[in-house]
């Protein structure tokens, strides 16, 4: 795929919000809206993660880090009124604003972690009222004197993963400061999310655009091909979506082995995940050529310190044909995710419009699966005596706003104790579309791609055809069905039903002059 020449730096513009009497939405921020249209009120795509606080926490200082933290970036304060039918971002005035505390204290250690799991399910599951209410919510559990577990729910239209880092650094510093005596020591922000907002809007418009779009219209020219997965339930009927999610982790040997080949061939490990990923799907589906959706980070260098929902998606074309081999395939996805580094700035919507795909709110034309490694680990801080640790976000943090049957999301592990296999192993989690595929189908494809690395690997030269894709059970059990025989954990009483074959041959042998096959009375 042709890739532009670099661009010159464009400084995003300074807009003051109370001066503006048209206040554009960013392209994502106008995709969650019509996406809440569609759905209004729908939880399924909120952000949301915990944090552990270890340590002599005062909650009333938490709360004063965290108002002076919203004050600070009035897209935390934004809501999205629309009374002429298009939606307007109204900021409220910065105010206090109270910390929900949940007291678990009164109950044993062991019900802790059942608790706020039950409570988490419920705040995660709370919907947002885009034109009424704020859309940025913290609630604190208190489990004891020096343990307590952290709440974060926001809706993506103000939100994103990455803008977690940005919350919990600043909200350490004034934590800190503020447990001190001491002023805030954060200097006052030099742009708002209101200004990205308004510079996409008036850099992606004429020539620029147009620039943008071109190399992609000859990558996605139509005919585009469709991934179609053998689904366990009836596509036709399944409306909507219904978040699954199955975790395994790759071990550490074969993380290792992974890292070490890809360094040699020149490949990050995003590139070589992501082409084993399409080798597993392209064998699962029957297709050569498929696409694949990935967001990216678009942050420009002068919104770093921004809170906001800078996520932008691509989408990457791998053709994984039985007749080559997977070191070929690498290289190919490697070029096509240094060509898709290349546009990051351009909207995923804008590039739907200017080809010609319109939004299927049941559909996400052009790529029905979707791949991201997260390589940033989830922030540890310490600080004023607390230690925190936060949770990766919820899958819907890093793929919201897209429709998708599949989404894999691989997590670097550096941690010695984190994986329960050594350290160094990579995580794999897998969203899944629970109204298409069972538990057990999501889960097998992630052990067929944990079977199809490790085969990989040891000849990356031979044919994707030919790589084995089954794990070491399910190869077992065919091994077992071959012979005729029986495999434990089958039925209600432990056995598999027998094969067709076997079963002709035994009613052959009971019966041999018997009829075979009847059909249609003859």
């Amino acid at each position: 795929m042709e890739t532009l020449a670099e661009r010159p730096t464009c400084t995003l513009p300074r807009q003051t919000l109370q001066e503006e009497t048209v206040r554009p939405l960013s392209f994502a921020q106008e995709r969650m809206w019509l996406l809440d249209q569609i759905d209004p009120g729908a939880a399924t795509c909120n952000l949301f993660h915990t944090v552990d606080i270890s340590g002599p926490l005062s909650p009333a200082l938490l709360a004063r880090s965290l108002d002076e933290v919203v004050r600070r970036h009035q897209i935390l304060r934004t809501t999205f009124a629309a009374p002429g039918g298009a939606p307007e971002p109204v900021v409220a005035p910065a105010a206090r604003r109270p910390l929900p505390i949940v007291d678990l204290a009164g109950l044993p250690e062991p019900s802790w972690g059942p608790e706020v799991a039950r409570l988490s399910t419920e705040e995660r599951r709370r919907p947002f009222d885009l034109a009424a209410e704020p859309l940025f919510r913290v609630a604190l559990v208190r489990l004891s004197a020096d343990r307590h577990a952290g709440l974060l729910t926001a809706h993506p239209i103000v939100f994103d993963g990455g803008s977690s880092l940005v919350l919990w650094r600043e909200v350490a510093a004034l934590y800190e400061a503020f447990a001190a005596g001491r002023p805030s020591p954060l200097p006052e922000l030099p742009l708002q999310y209101a200004d990205y907002a308004l510079w996409q809007r008036l850099h992606l418009a004429g020539e620029p655009l147009a620039g943008e779009v071109d190399p992609w219209r000859r990558e996605l020219a139509p005919p585009l091909p469709v991934l179609r997965l053998p689904a366990d339930f009836d596509r036709a009927s399944a409306h909507g979506f219904l978040a699954g999610e199955v975790c395994r982790v790759l071990p550490a040997p074969l993380a290792a082995a992974l890292r070490e080949w890809g360094g040699r061939c020149g490949a990050t490990l995003s590139s070589t995940l992501l082409a084993a990923w399409a080798a597993v799907l392209g064998r699962t589906g029957g297709e050569e050529d498929l696409l694949v959706g990935t967001p990216i980070e678009s942050r420009r260098p002068e919104a770093e310190g921004l809170i906001g929902p800078f996520r932008n998606t691509r989408v990457l074309r791998a053709r994984p044909r039985l007749d080559r081999g997977y070191g070929p395939l690498v290289d190919e996805v490697r070029e096509a995710v240094a060509a898709v580094a290349a546009h990051q700035d351009l909207p995923f919507e804008r590039l739907l419009t200017a080809l010609g795909l319109p939004r299927d709110p049941r559909r996400a034309p052009p790529f029905q699966v979707m791949f991201l490694l997260r390589s940033q680990p989830a922030p540890r801080l310490s600080f004023a005596g607390l230690r925190i640790a936060v949770s990766p976000p919820d899958p819907a943090a890093d793929l919201a706003g897209e429709v998708f049957e599949l989404g894999l999301i691989a997590e670097e592990r550096s941690d010695p104790r984190g994986d329960g296999d050594g350290g160094g192993g990579i995580g794999l989690r897998l969203a899944y579309d629970a109204l298409l595929f069972t538990e057990a189908t999501a889960a097998r494809l992630l052990d067929h791609l944990a079977a199809f690395l490790a085969a990989a690997l040891a000849a990356p030269e031979r044919p994707l055809a030919e790589l084995p894709l089954l794990s070491t059970s399910e190869r077992r059990q065919l091994l077992a069905w071959s012979d005729g025989g029986n495999v434990g954990d089958g039925g209600e009483d432990g056995a598999w039903p027998p094969l067709a074959h076997h079963a002709f041959f035994a009613q052959a042998a009971r019966t041999p002059g018997g009829p075979a096959i009847v059909a249609e009375g003859a």
